[in-house]
């Protein structure tokens, strides 16, 4: 759920995993077609599996194909694939403020607060919105001492710095002063917030915080939920999909981050990779100097302006989506449902087969050559009978069992659906 190259695109890319427990039943299965094993070292294992991702939620390969082929509209969409759940506003008990979405940008951890704007000039504020200072040149930078900041300027992120004062404050909050005053384009590059990374720039509306977290420095980009689905949206799905796909992605997008994570820290909501969700500003310098957003993504956002997916209790669902579900999704919060659409629209992640080198796995678990590999559990939904739940690894010292996930990071495949042929 990122744009990459249009060739990591096109191979589905899928949103980082979240570590859910599966619903479905369980059963073991015959070692037939389930397992190698051989009384010599094995150098190699060809594998075949189905769909990219960890399978739970949506598809997108899946709503594209029901889309496209299918006419499917997004709430069909998202009524097949979010069982149990409908949709609806966000409510007032929504854990995140939806107008102050904190986003930590990942590619800043450990580096000082850069930023610059092209024209307006900058101010920073306390989190209460009091002012601390205003800045006269077009860039700052914060950097933190572990108990504050040093504030320097320049104008520009290339320039030379000058110490200004240190500032006692743990958090400051940087904000375009163009940005409080009538008229203001949030799309005109010179106004925004330029965030100066070590090896990319990216630009951002709302406001920039700078805080510090474990003695390091981080830097979070605060905006409004529906700005930050615009650097969203185009970045987990093609903006070339039909309209109904895009649409069902800005909701489950949105109610992906509105439920919450557990996972973040105090100073961030969500973050910018993914291990969340893609989140790239308005425009990036992060793969070639792109604008982020697209008119497509952009309508089908506004179009379903502030709707979740919401459970009978009323609360958001967290509506994980990935790739591919290979033609059956694996359960966990949402029923697991077969999954025709997952085949229709020219996925090249439906199925697949490759050969994998046995040398990462025996240097991972030191324990001599590999001689075996069994699939002991499976979920019992779909091909092969269904996704790997249990696997056991036998190499010339011991025997290890592992799960289908673990067996799938291990052996570097696109999910825990697979067969050893």
């Amino acid at each position: 759920m990122l744009r990459w190259t249009e060739l990591a695109r096109l191979a589905g890319l899928a949103i980082g995993v979240m570590m859910l427990v599966s619903l479905i039943p369980i059963g073991s299965v015959s070692a037939s077609q389930q397992s190698i094993t051989s009384g010599t070292p094995i150098d190699s294992l060809t594998i075949s599996g189905r769909g990219w991702g960890h399978g739970r939620g949506m598809s997108q390969y899946g709503a594209l194909g029901y889309a496209s082929a299918d006419h499917w509209t997004a709430t069909e969409i998202l009524d097949h694939y979010y069982g149990g759940t409908s949709s609806g506003p966000i409510p007032p008990s929504a854990v995140i403020d939806p107008l102050a979405v904190r986003v930590d940008l990942r590619y800043m951890h450990g580096i000082d607060t850069t930023v610059s704007i092209g024209e307006g000039g900058l101010e920073l504020l306390e989190t209460d919105g009091s002012t601390i200072a205003n800045i006269e040149q077009n860039a700052v930078r914060l950097r933190s001492d572990g108990a504050g900041f040093v504030l320097q300027t320049s104008d520009s992120c290339d320039g030379s710095w000058s110490t200004s004062r240190r500032l006692e404050e743990t958090t400051i909050q940087i904000r375009s002063k163009v940005s409080q005053q009538p008229g203001y384009a949030s799309d005109q590059k010179e106004h925004l917030l330029r965030v100066c990374g070590p090896t990319y720039d990216v630009w951002y509306d709302g406001s920039i915080q700078s805080t510090t977290q474990g003695g390091e420095a981080r830097t979070v980009s605060v905006v409004p939920v529906e700005t930050y689905l615009r650097g969203v949206v185009p970045n987990e799905a093609f903006a070339s999909w039909p309209e109904a796909s895009l649409q069902a992605q800005s909701v489950a997008a949105r109610s992906y981050l509105m439920a919450g994570d557990r996972r973040q820290l105090p100073y961030a909501d969500t973050c910018d990779n993914t291990r969340c969700q893609v989140y790239d500003g308005l425009f990036s310098e992060r793969r070639s100097n792109h604008t982020s957003t697209h008119p497509r993504t952009d309508k089908a956002i506004e179009e379903t302006a502030g709707v979740v997916r919401v459970k009978p209790s009323g609360q958001i669902a967290r509506t994980e989506f990935s790739s591919s579900s290979g033609g059956y999704t694996a359960g966990g919060d949402f029923p697991a449902v077969e999954d025709r659409g997952d085949a229709l629209g020219g996925n090249v992640n439906h199925s697949w087969t490759v050969q994998v080198s046995t040398d990462a796995l025996e240097a991972y678990y030191n324990s001599g050559d590999l001689l075996g590999v069994e699939v002991t559990k499976r979920n019992g939904l779909g091909a092969y009978g269904g996704r790997a739940v249990e696997v056991v690894f036998t190499f010339e010292t011991k025997s290890v069992t592992v799960s289908g996930n673990v067996a799938r990071q291990r052996l570097g495949l696109k999910s825990d659906w697979f067969v050893v042929n």
